[in-house]
């Protein structure tokens, strides 16, 4: 079965090869200049990771031979005028924490202009009075459980820009709080859901025999004084015929766990295997059991696939 499986790790990317992809967009754009908003269109890769790569935007463009599109005047501002342009977005946002989203979004600076200055996003929060951790209170699994939705709606890795709403409760910075770091995030991510499953499982009968009110009492006293009704006196019923009903078991549960469900959509591309849509806010993606839990069918790799809420709705209990 297919495992998830990370994009390359930024990290590993070359300074000579961002350099190149600054070029590349600004040949494309057939100019000798390039504002932050060209590249975040037509670039490969994030624009922040130029801030932290070069400093700034302008000595990113100036290893490139580029002209910074907006010619401006180098803004420069202490760091209490940094900390309280911190403070006012909060303020704004009526939140004691902020994302590095919302900061670019509100705030005058760019975060990385912060991040320079103090250390790091962290750091200039603390001295802005923010907590550090947007949902302290958060489980690891409702995480992962956020993420696996982000990544069927996408149908790829999510990216840290990706965490926002609607398509995710939890921002990019809320990953990066609980788990160190984005792409530790990332990784912890595909652990759970790669892992195998190794809990055992519960047999569960789809009917059982249930026996008499008066029979059970009986072999309730008998299990008490350690004897065994059948050696009673019951020679009278042994031609009676057997009421003991067959049982027909389950070797898996019926309910797809999550690790189960990200394999099985993965596999399968994250598209409908019926009409071949993919995931929509008008047509969720759902486990289909091909062979139905009621006719025996288990929940394994090769019984399941992955169905849009149509097509399953309209499949029933078919095979």
């Amino acid at each position: 079965m297919n495992q998830f499986e990370l994009e390359p790790d930024i990290k590993k990317v070359t300074n000579d090869q961002l350099i190149a992809d600054l070029i590349h967009v600004a040949s494309q754009l057939n100019s000798n200049s390039l504002t932050l908003k060209e590249y975040r269109k037509h670039g490969k890769f994030k624009s922040t990771i130029f801030h932290y790569r070069f400093h700034g935007w302008s000595n990113a463009l100036m290893k490139a031979g580029l002209k910074n599109g907006h010619s401006r005047s180098k803004i420069i501002i202490d760091d209490a005028g940094l900390i309280a342009d911190l403070k006012k977005v909060a303020l704004i946002l009526k939140t004691n924490s902020i994302t590095q989203d919302e900061y670019n979004q509100h705030g005058k600076f760019h975060c990385a202009t912060l991040q320079a200055r103090f250390g790091s996003w962290l750091k200039a929060k603390d001295l802005a009075g923010l907590k550090r951790r947007e949902h302290p209170s958060i489980s690891d699994e409702e995480y992962f459980k956020n993420m696996e939705e982000v990544w069927i709606k996408l149908g790829r890795q999510p990216h840290f820009s990706d965490m926002k709403e609607p398509i995710s409760k939890y921002s990019g910075s809320g990953y990066y709080h609980n788990f160190g770091g984005w792409r530790i995030a990332l990784e912890r991510f595909v652990e759970y859901v790669n892992k195998e499953e190794t809990s055992a499982v519960a047999i569960e009968p789809l009917f059982t025999a249930k026996l008499s009110p008066t029979r059970e009492i009986k072999e309730s006293v008998a299990r008490r004084e350690n004897r065994n009704p059948a050696n009673e006196k019951i020679s009278k019923n042994r031609n009676t015929k057997s009421t003991k009903i067959p049982l027909l078991e389950h070797k898996t549960k019926r309910a797809v766990s999550d690790r189960i469900r990200y394999k099985v959509m993965r596999r399968d591309g994250f598209k409908c295997q019926i009409c071949g849509q993919n995931w929509s806010q008008d047509n969720i993606l759902e486990i289909d059991h091909i062979i139905p839990w009621s006719k025996h069918g288990e929940t394994v790799d090769n019984n399941l696939r992955t169905l849009c809420s149509s097509c399953n709705r309209g499949k029933g209990n078919l095979e």
